[in-house]
């Protein structure tokens, strides 16, 4: 068992049944904040500072798409998508990855729906969101 994740959990817009939840991890305020905005009006946005908050919220929220950015403090972005895809209740949720140094993930490339190159190109990360959402539908 994972110990509690401390740290500031933020929502943003109000949950509508029908709307599919984003989990954004990232340890950048501003980065969280301005993906919100640009999610918010589509998705019921939820945010982590860190990979442990991470799979503490992916428990508690069960979200249909995590935006996961790989380096961050505590537990990084990459031990924490490893952890969602050996817990049998999460696997099953898309992971997009956001890093720096996309290379890096070369080999760890099955764990993730995507990874996206920084800076984040936003007209791609919308388009993928949509389609890891319709998969779920279908």
């Amino acid at each position: 068992m994972l110990p509690e994740a401390n740290g500031p959990r933020f929502t943003f817009g109000f949950h509508v049944a029908s709307q599919r939840t984003v989990l954004i991890a990232d340890d950048h305020d501003d980065t969280r904040e301005m993906l919100a905005a640009l999610l918010g009006a589509a998705y019921h946005v939820v945010q982590a500072a860190n990979g442990l908050q991470a799979i503490e919220i992916a428990r508690r929220d069960n979200p249909s798409v995590i935006l996961m950015d790989i380096a961050m403090p505590v537990m990084d972005g990459l031990t924490a998508s490893k952890f969602l895809r050996a817990n049998p209740a999460l696997q099953w949720i898309p992971i997009i990855a956001h890093t720096a140094q996309p290379s890096l993930l070369a080999a760890e490339q099955l764990l993730f729906f995507a990874v996206l190159q920084k800076p984040i190109d936003y007209q791609k990360l919308l388009r993928l969101i949509r389609v890891a959402t319709q998969r779920q539908m279908d």
